[in-house]
């Protein structure tokens, strides 16, 4: 059985591109990036909870939302 914060096999780490991703100087990169893993979330939220304290407060809020929708969603 599955519980919610537990990491399976099956589970595979941040692609490579959104690691990339979450270090671009540039916030409109890092905010594509978050909209991009929304279209198609992971089991794991890392993606998602590593921008929360993203420098820039646009990328923060929106991670937030995002974060929000995911967990209500599951």
């Amino acid at each position: 059985m599955f519980r919610y914060g537990e990491r399976t096999q099956t589970q595979t780490p941040d692609p490579a591109w959104l690691a990339a991703a979450r270090e671009d100087p540039d916030p409109n990169v890092r905010l594509h990036a978050l909209g991009t893993w929304a279209q198609h979330p992971s089991e794991s939220l890392d993606p998602v909870t590593y921008v929360l304290v993203d420098p820039d407060e646009t990328v923060r809020s929106r991670a937030q939302e995002l974060l929000e929708q995911e967990l209500a969603r599951r």
